[in-house]
């Protein structure tokens, strides 16, 4: 006879595949470029503040002179002095 045993340990799910493509990449070269895939929708900027809102979070990168040099609806560049991003 056989019995079987009830595991202990709680296995954590795998993210779907959709919830996957959700999450997003970010690319820092230096403090003067950010490369940001993936990233949602673009919420409120200047050159001291740029808001976007990410699955499931809102990212703010706060610097000097920002500037958005490019953005597609899959990713963007925001160049300038980067002093912090904050999730």
């Amino acid at each position: 006879m056989f019995i079987k045993r009830k595991k202990t340990e709680k296995t954590v799910p795998k993210p779907s595949i959709k919830e996957s493509c959700r999450a997003f990449v970010c690319t820092m070269n230096g403090t003067g470029e950010l490369n940001i895939e993936n990233y949602g929708s673009l919420g409120d900027y200047n050159e001291e503040k740029i808001v976007l809102h990410c699955y499931k979070c809102s990212m703010i990168i706060e610097g000097e002179k920002l500037l958005i040099e490019y953005f597609t609806d899959i990713d963007m560049r925001i160049t300038g002095k980067i002093h912090s991003i904050h999730f």
